[in-house]
C-alpha cells in the first residue's frame, strides 16, 4: 500500500499596487462548508457526509468556491487562481531558480507527499536560506515537530515563500 495525503487550502492574497505588498489570509483545508454541501444536494450529489471548504472548487468550479470564500470571510474577491502544489514547485525552479526566506528559528518538520510520494522529515535551520521549489513546499506545508512558536505558523511560513518570490521579481 502507498502512503499518501492530499490537502488542500485557500489563500486569499492582497497586493497593495502603491506599497508593491503582498498580505495573505489563509485557513485550513478541514472547514465545513454548508454552502457545498447545499450545492450538492441541488445537483443530487449530497451524500449526507460533512463536507471541507477545500472541495468547493472541485465541486462547483471557481463560482461555488467564491461564493464560499465570500461567505467564510465577509471579503469580496476579485480574482480567482486555482493551482497544484507542482505550480508552486515549477515556479519556483524553472522561473526563479529558488527563494530566499529569512527563517527565523529552527525547526524540525513532519514529513511531507508532494505528488503521492512521502518526503522524510526535514530540519529547517535558522537564518537565510535559499530554497527550490521542493523545500519550499515542505517548509509550507508541513508541521513543525514539538515546537508552538508562533513564528512557525503555517500562514507565516506561506508568507515568507511568498516574500520570496516578490523580491525574486524585483530583481
Amino acid at each position: 500500500a502507498v502512503e499518501w495525503a492530499v490537502i488542500g487550502s485557500q489563500t486569499i492574497v492582497s497586493f497593495d499596487t502603491e506599497a508593491h505588498a503582498i498580505d495573505i489570509v489563509s485557513w485550513t483545508h478541514d472547514i465545513r462548508a454548508p454552502e457545498v454541501e447545499q450545492w450538492l444536494k441541488n445537483s443530487g450529489k449530497f451524500d449526507d457526509v460533512p463536507t471541507r471548504i477545500d472541495e468547493a472548487y472541485g465541486a462547483g468550479g471557481f463560482g461555488l468556491m467564491r461564493h464560499v470564500v465570500e461567505n467564510a470571510t465577509g471579503l469580496a474577491v476579485d480574482g480567482q487562481v486555482a493551482f497544484s502544489d507542482l505550480f508552486l514547485v515549477a515556479l519556483i525552479d524553472r522561473v526563479f531558480e529558488d527563494v530566499e526566506v529569512d527563517n527565523p528559528k529552527t525547526f524540525l518538520a513532519h514529513p511531507m507527499f508532494f505528488r503521492k510520494r512521502k518526503y522524510p522529515m526535514r530540519e529547517f535551520p535558522q537564518g537565510r536560506l535559499a530554497m527550490n521549489g521542493e523545500t519550499a513546499l515542505h517548509y509550507i506545508k508541513s508541521v513543525p515537530v514539538n515546537d508552538t512558536d508562533k513564528t512557525l505558523e503555517h500562514n507565516r511560513r506561506k508568507q515568507r515563500i511568498f516574500d520570496g518570490i516578490q523580491a525574486k521579481l524585483h530583481e
